[in-house]
């Protein structure tokens, strides 16, 4: 599934077939405990990686514009 939040669609795919909707009347599910879980777990794994002396927040700003930085799961 792909959420179009600027035109407000959804593309749906289930490996076969894809069909784009109207997100209008869109009830997402809350996230699972499980995903949760690996969410925690990527970000374990993301700051335990992460060396503090070479962080450079003006290069990732390039690859990845701030205004997408609210959808990451590691907090930046």
């Amino acid at each position: 599934m792909i959420h179009d939040q600027n035109r407000n669609i959804v593309l749906l795919y289930n490996t076969e077939t894809y069909t784009i909707v109207d997100a209008n009347n869109l009830i997402l599910p809350s996230i699972s405990g499980e995903e949760k879980y690996y969410q925690e777990l990527w970000n374990c794994f993301y700051h335990t990686i992460g060396i503090k002396e070479r962080k450079n927040s003006h290069l990732r700003m390039q690859f990845m514009p701030k205004k997408y930085w609210q959808d990451l799961v590691e907090k930046l």
